[in-house]
């Protein structure tokens, strides 16, 4: 009797044994698909991290490009201002030099 008591307890030990270990390797499994997926969001966070800064820097260097180019038309314009001035001056004194000569 005591035989048949032993022997139901150790298949009912390794019957709890084998769940246990299956139940492990699953939750091993489990963890391991996590850590890959976290690995694989990092990735992804920090590839789309380097684009937007890419983005960022290059929107910049354009926004510092438009600014000299503003820089040069204003410069151009003050002096287009400035010859326009000259000419008209220029004209107004030898219209007046013709009618001091007449």
């Amino acid at each position: 009797m005591s035989s048949v008591v032993e022997a139901f307890v150790y298949s009912y030990d390794i019957k709890n044994a084998k769940q246990w270990r299956d139940e492990d390797m699953l939750h091993r499994e489990q963890q391991k698909q996590w850590r890959e997926d976290s690995i694989q969001r990092q990735h992804e966070w920090r590839r789309a991290d380097l684009k937007h800064i890419r983005r960022v820097l290059k929107l910049e260097s354009e926004k510092r490009l438009i600014n000299a180019r503003l820089q040069q038309l204003r410069t151009i314009s003050q002096l287009s201002a400035i010859m326009a001035f000259f000419s008209i001056m220029f004209l107004q004194e030898t219209k007046s030099l013709r009618h001091d000569t007449t």
